[in-house]
């Protein structure tokens, strides 16, 4: 008696209810709809595969942390040859 369709977003594109629901108490009309749109959030298209994403982003960090750990050291190493040349 209750129908919803739902996007790929998750937003609710349509509730249609029947109008004999009206009839019913609140509590089983909001029960309804409340399934409904679960339903409808479950039978969505799957979401993409975040996965090689994430394994991406995983290697670009390493990446990341590989190249500031050698700048690190060029600048310590420099700072302390400007300290040790320092009269």
């Amino acid at each position: 008696m209750v129908r919803c369709e739902v996007g790929p977003d998750g937003r609710v594109r349509s509730l249609d209810v029947d109008p004999r629901m009206l009839r019913l108490p609140l509590q089983d009309i909001c029960r309804d709809v409340v399934t409904a749109v679960n339903q409808a959030l479950d039978a969505r298209p799957g979401r993409p595969d975040t996965g090689p994403l994430l394994e991406g982003l995983r290697d670009l960090q390493e990446q990341s942390v590989a190249e500031m750990r050698s700048i690190t050291r060029v600048f310590t190493a420099a700072l302390h040859e400007a300290v040790e040349d320092r009269p």
